[in-house]
């Protein structure tokens, strides 16, 4: 017996069953469950990594551009948060205004 004639044969399927309907069974709800946990795990890592790695590029940018340019940039506490999604792009705003 194959995956789609299996899944054919199953009774909720054949009648166009409709998501309580299929949240009723338990065993259909702790895997949606699970997936759904599952999902939002995932989402929330790949968003922390994300902004965990845009703030410490932004903070090498800053360093670059204080010790090897020889820049005293101020950045304001915006600014600063501003590298969280932005990653670099406010150091070198912030770069280009004390120098042009």
């Amino acid at each position: 017996m194959d995956i789609v004639s299996l899944v054919a044969s199953n009774p909720l399927v054949t009648q166009n069953a409709t998501v309580q309907e299929l949240l009723a069974n338990p065993t259909l709800a702790v895997i949606a469950v699970i997936v759904v946990i599952a999902l939002l795990i995932k989402i929330a890592f790949y968003t922390i990594k994300r902004i965990v790695l845009n703030v410490a590029v932004g903070y090498l940018f800053y360093l670059g551009v204080n010790h090897f340019s020889h820049t005293a940039v101020d950045m304001s506490f915006l600014s600063w948060l501003l590298t969280a999604p932005l990653g670099p792009l406010p150091v070198i705003v912030t770069w280009l205004q004390h120098n042009f």
